[in-house]
């Protein structure tokens, strides 16, 4: 036998008894004994066979082994080891060698896997455990759950926190021997991938790969989108597969810097050996870099060009400007056209249509006077003077005879005039240039009419035509039908002069904006609005509009309204008029849709109100009401005779009181024949027992008194009579 700690230097000892064959729960003989602190090869102690000695004593002198003689055991004898004085604190196990046989419990663990993720479930199977009579486990270390199932399972154990645990299975035999089986189950919890940055790229480039994970372990997954993009930035999702400790989706980023071409302003054309302009070293849009040529010559004509190439900008691209150098030009204009003196005088324009810019001089055309414009090339282009002349004619302004205001709906059209005739018209509404002007083609507006005439230089001159719009008269109602009477709220424009309402049963009003009808009388009903403003007028007819409805008439009755308590069944009678449906409300909780019902009220007494409700086809209701009472029977029945014999009849003497009477207001009285008081009750469930002193009184004649309150009237009424009690 070998015990071997988990630990090379821990220090366990032993003892191995020989147990009573008749009794091995009685005397022991202690047949083998290792105390020393003697360490073997491997840190461990037991039985052999080249060990001679049966007994190593505490301390170490030099020559122990901590091995001591092996046992050959008898035949149908029992032996015991216990295992004792240990300091393995990380446990130790047992290798047995020989031919003996446990005849114990064995404790056997399967099932597994013993590797999992925090809150995974295990099947953890002690099925293949033999010799037991009651397995037990425990699984607290590590706070499984459950912690402490029995029998053998499989059970699904589940480790909430990452680590290593020890699940324990304890199998116990019907002798009271035990084994136990230990199974090490190794938790572990979900990693985040995290992966190297993505460096940012330009616009065109090629795209880069997927990075790979930076820590460990791995985690197998999928990016979406799956592809980096070499045109836009985006955020890419790392998605772990399924089965894994972890699922937690992991974001990068990737930049897509967009391409930059430098901009620059454009350069004019140089005259041969004129003296160019520098090339500038960063363009108008921040770029910097270097030209090619890196000067401008003009010691030759034509056109030459220059390469700018950007430096420490890797997004920015080379681009190329054509430079011309040439014999000078001369500006030319578009000629502009004479003008009439006083009319708007023209701009100049400062460039020239074959591109040179300048000035002129005089700088700005007299719109009184004609006169020569000269044109100056701007310093540095190559380009000559050059000259326009402009021409000013003298002109004389129509007067205009003045029209309108009209309506939008005017129907003949105006014909306008002005002091010098021949001339033409203009403007929004002119339907003939001689003079015609329709306000219906115009619209509603201010319309600025022009005249031109062409003497002399001809004159022009306008004036405003107003045209007014035609009010709005459509309206709206809040209400477009109902059971009458009605009342409706119209709404108009509230803008107008003028309104005149025809409500369509014979009445009218002239409020503007808004008008208020109550319609009294079912029908159907057309209503006009005529709005007016600034002298014109329309009107909208809204036909069939407005709809009322009449109410129904809601009306019944019954052959009788006051019913005994034992016959409650009623018939109704239905007289209402314009009803289409039906509704009875019989006051006891039941109602009823049919058109004449008949109903059974409880025998209870009281009151009953029924209402009736009547519905027309339109939903127009009406109702009314009836009273239904209930009169309650009152009954008193009082034996004559009783016999308190002690059978199991007629042992007691009491009244029976029904309907009718208030059982909590009444008294039970019996009298002997001298008028002495044997018995007295106010409780209805106790009658006499034919004893009074608690002795059974003679048999013979006597008298009883009742007083009860009625419930028909509240009034307490009393009754006598007289009773045979036979014995």
């Amino acid at each position: 036998m070998n015990i071997l700690p988990a630990n090379q230097i821990d220090d366990i000892d032993f003892i191995v008894f020989q147990l009573s064959t008749a009794n091995p729960c009685g005397p022991r003989t202690a047949i083998r004994c290792s105390a020393t602190s003697a360490l073997g090869p491997n840190g461990g102690t037991g039985m052999n066979a080249t060990s001679t000695d049966q007994n190593e004593a505490i301390g170490w002198s030099g020559i122990e082994d901590g091995y001591v003689q092996q046992v050959n055991m008898t035949a149908g004898t029992s032996y015991a080891i216990l295992i004792n004085n240990t300091n393995a604190t990380n446990g130790f196990t047992l290798n047995w060698g020989g031919t003996g046989t446990f005849v114990g419990p064995d404790a056997n663990i399967t099932g597994g896997p013993f590797v999992v993720c925090a809150g995974t479930p295990i099947l953890i199977d002690g099925s293949t455990s033999t010799d037991y009579n009651s397995l037990s486990w425990n699984f607290v270390n590590g706070s499984g759950t459950p912690t402490n199932p029995t029998g053998p399972g499989p059970h699904s154990i589940t480790y909430a926190t990452p680590g290593t645990y020890i699940a324990i299975l304890n199998a116990t035999s019907t002798t009271g021997c035990t084994s136990v089986e230990t199974a090490t189950v190794t938790v572990s919890s979900g990693v985040t991938p995290t992966f190297a940055a993505v460096p940012a790229f330009c616009s065109g480039q090629a795209a880069p790969a997927f990075p790979a994970q930076t820590n460990t372990p791995l985690v197998a997954g999928t990016w979406s989108p799956n592809v980096i993009s070499n045109t836009a930035s985006g955020t890419y999702t790392f998605t772990p597969n399924a089965g894994q400790c972890t699922s937690t989706p992991v974001n990068i980023s990737v930049t897509v810097n967009n391409s930059i071409t430098p901009t620059f302003p454009a350069h004019p054309q140089y005259c041969l050996n004129a003296a160019p302009q520098t090339l500038p070293t960063t363009s108008d849009n921040g770029v910097a870099g270097t030209w090619s040529p890196a000067t401008v010559s003009t010691a030759a004509a034509g056109t030459v060009n220059y390469t700018f190439t950007p430096t420490g900008n890797p997004c920015a691209v080379p681009v190329t400007v054509a430079i011309v150098t040439g014999a000078a030009p001369t500006p030319t204009f578009t000629q502009i056209a004479a003008i009439c003196a006083g009319d708007v005088a023209p701009v100049l324009p400062a460039t020239s249509t074959n591109s040179i810019t300048g000035t002129w001089s005089p700088a700005t055309v007299n719109n009184t006077t004609s006169g020569t414009y000269t044109f100056t090339p701007d310093a540095g282009q190559c380009a000559t003077t050059a000259s326009m002349s402009i021409t000013v004619n003298n002109e004389v302004v129509p007067t205009l005879n003045p029209a309108g205001p009209f309506c939008e709906n005017t129907a003949a059209p105006a014909n306008l005039s002005a002091n010098i005739p021949g001339g033409t018209w203009s403007g929004t509404g002119i339907t003939d240039p001689t003079g015609t002007f329709d306000p219906i083609v115009a619209g509603a507006g201010t319309h600025t009419i022009t005249y031109v005439h062409t003497q002399g230089c001809g004159g022009t001159n306008s004036m405003d035509i107003v045209v007014n719009p035609i009010p709005d008269s459509d309206f709206s109602a809040d209400v477009f039908n109902g059971c009458n009477p009605v009342t409706v709220h119209f709404t108009a424009d509230p803008s107008v002069n003028a309104s005149s309402w025809d409500f369509g049963d014979n009445t009218s009003a002239s409020t503007i904006g808004t008008a208020e009808h109550i319609y009294n009388t079912a029908g159907t009903y057309t209503v006009t609005l005529t709005n007016t403003a600034n002298g014109c007028s329309s009107s909208t007819t809204k036909t069939n509009y407005i709809e009322i409805y009449p109410i129904p008439d809601a009306n019944f009755n019954t052959n009788q309204q006051l019913v005994p308590q034992t016959e409650t069944t009623v018939q109704f009678h239905n007289h209402s008029v314009n009803g289409d449906s039906y509704f009875w409300e019989f006051g006891d909780g039941e109602n009823s849709s049919l058109e004449e019902p008949s109903h059974t009220f409880p025998q209870v007494p009281g009151n009953y109100t029924v209402t009736l409700t009547v519905t027309s086809v339109n939903g127009c209701t009406d109702e009314t009401s009836l009273i239904i009472t209930v009169k309650d029977n009152k009954i008193i029945y009082v034996p004559n005779t009783f016999t308190p014999d002690g059978d199991e009849f007629n042992n007691v003497f009491a009244p029976v009181i029904t309907a009718g009477y208030d059982t909590q207001n009444y008294s039970f009285t019996i009298f002997d024949r001298w008028g002495e008081t044997l018995f007295e009750s106010h409780d209805v469930t106790k009658g006499w027992d034919g004893t009074y002193l608690g002795k059974l009184v003679q048999a013979g004649i006597y008298t009883w008194t009742i007083r009860i309150k009625s419930l028909e009237d509240d009034r307490y009424e009393v009754f006598n009579g007289h009773l045979n009690m036979l014995r």
